[in-house]
């Protein structure tokens, strides 16, 4: 029960992390700051005062981008079965990645 309980966190970190990333806080403070700077130098407050409804904005629209984007995949890719999918992964794209990291490793020794 506790590794259940302690994994639910993790995920709920790493998606913490995920819409962190999406939203742009990583790095608001620094062009906040810069943005302010340059205000006080040109006295118009109009844009700092909409400053918070445009990345309420900005957040919303990758948000409905990603969420139409990820309905608009799955509704138009088919589902496979999931013997063909294990066939497929064991075929086709474990050797196009033992293929593609072949390759790596003879384009990084030969340079």
């Amino acid at each position: 029960m506790y590794h259940v309980l302690m994994f639910g966190v993790r995920l709920i970190m790493v998606w913490y992390q995920v819409i962190d990333v999406i939203r742009g806080n990583h790095f608001k403070l620094d062009w906040i700051l810069w943005l302010n700077l340059c205000l006080q130098k040109s006295n118009s407050y109009f844009i700092y005062i909409l400053l918070p409804f445009n990345l309420t904005f900005i957040y919303v629209l990758k948000f409905l981008l990603a969420l139409f984007f990820l309905i608009f995949i799955r509704a138009g890719l088919p589902r496979y079965r999931y013997d063909y999918l294990t066939k497929l992964g064991w075929t086709k794209f474990l050797l196009l990645t033992l293929s593609l990291l072949i390759c790596y490793y003879f384009c990084l020794f030969l340079w």
